[in-house]
């Protein structure tokens, strides 16, 4: 699945580990919490946090927002990182 909105990486996860017992106004309301928070994010960065998070994460819950921020904040500073280096290097 390519990442390229915070949309994207919203129905992903909703994809990945669909909410609980949610009625039609929660799921609503955090998908747009969620892309809200998100939107800032370049689609790189959504991506590599997505791929990440499918990776590492053993919860089936769906994730909170504050967990998909983290992991977005963590994948841009992962993404900086190797853009550093690769300037280093050449």
């Amino acid at each position: 699945m390519k990442i390229t909105s915070a949309a994207d990486f919203v129905e992903a996860i909703i994809q990945i580990w669909p909410p609980f017992r949610w009625d039609e106004v929660q799921e609503q309301a955090w998908t747009e919490l969620m892309v809200r928070e998100l939107s800032g994010f370049k689609p790189a960065v959504l991506e590599r946090s997505f791929q990440e998070m499918v990776r590492r994460r053993k919860d089936t819950r769906i994730p909170t927002p504050a967990e998909c921020i983290t992991a977005c904040v963590e994948a841009k500073r992962w993404l900086e990182n190797l853009l550093e280096t690769r300037r280093r290097e050449h």
